[in-house]
């Protein structure tokens, strides 16, 4: 499961369990005209105790797996210029950051947006406390979060990856006669240093897209070219050429140490590489 979808499942779940937290109040006799006040019924104190305390686990750890998701988007993702500007009407000075890619941009304002209304003062968290109902609340964040998840996917585009899934890609390749390309793929887990787990990797790309130029008849050079000639002659949509390229540029960084190679960018790279190899042999006949 990505973090993406268990951000999903982990709201869905909260919604569930706020419908039963919301079902506990009952709305009291009014005491003043116009007035509206709920409190707890008598014979669900206990049900409402636990659905709170529920609550309050569910949507601190639920937080916390937004933060990790952030967290591991690699930090060539992330690079900003900060820019001071001026404010006219209260004459003084504040910095914004400008980040290089907008997508990142897109997704931190998202989480900004989730963050507050879940944790500033008078967001949901504070609602619990204060025993007031919370499943509308909870409700309208869906749009933020769809938003926020599926723009995560453009960094993330799969955290894991299963044996199984892994296994079916190797006996995949090795069904087509690419032994080269299964072969650096199961090296991976052998090599120690993370630049050489990502050199395998590049490796098998470059492989499969050097097989495919050669069952074509085309002579082969340099990658870039190989791709756009294996993507002319039907390899994939010429949509993906695009983001595989990028894709090979920001491992072979890794590979030329112009990029750390920290745990993070090192599983973006191979586990990118993996899903590419796997959406190509798909297009195979």
């Amino acid at each position: 499961m990505t973090l993406a979808e268990d951000i999903e499942k982990q709201y869905e779940a909260m919604l569930i369990l706020a419908e039963e937290h919301d079902s506990c109040f009952v709305e009291k006799t009014q005491e003043t005209w116009g007035s509206r006040t709920l409190a707890v019924k008598e014979d669900a104190k206990e049900k409402y105790g636990e659905a709170r305390r529920k609550l309050e686990s569910q949507l601190a750890e639920w937080m916390q797996l937004l933060r990790k998701s952030l967290d591991d988007i690699p930090s060539s993702e992330r690079k900003f210029k900060a820019e001071t500007r001026f404010d006219m009407e209260t004459q003084t000075e504040y910095t914004v950051k400008e980040y290089d890619n907008q997508n990142f941009s897109s997704v931190l304002e998202f989480f900004n947006r989730i963050k507050a209304e879940v944790e500033y003062r008078n967001g949901i968290f504070a609602m619990v406390e204060e025993n007031t109902p919370i499943l509308g609340r909870l409700r309208n964040l869906r749009g933020d979060i769809l938003s926020f998840t599926h723009t995560l996917d453009l960094f993330i585009p799969e955290k894991m990856i299963s044996i199984e899934k892994e296994v079916e890609i190797t006996l995949r390749l090795r069904e087509l006669g690419l032994e080269k390309v299964a072969e650096e793929i199961e090296g991976i887990e052998d090599e120690e240093d993370n630049c050489q787990k990502c050199l395998r990797a590049r490796t098998a790309l470059e492989q499969l897209v050097l097989d495919f130029c050669q069952k074509k008849g085309i002579k082969p050079t340099k990658f870039y070219f190989n791709l756009d000639s294996a993507i002319k002659n039907g390899m994939t949509e010429k949509a993906q050429q695009k983001p595989i390229a990028a894709h090979y540029s920001f491992v072979s960084k890794i590979v030329h140490k112009e990029i750390d190679a920290d745990s993070k960018n090192t599983q973006y790279a191979i586990y990118g590489v993996v899903n590419i190899i796997g959406s190509l042999i798909q297009k195979k006949p």
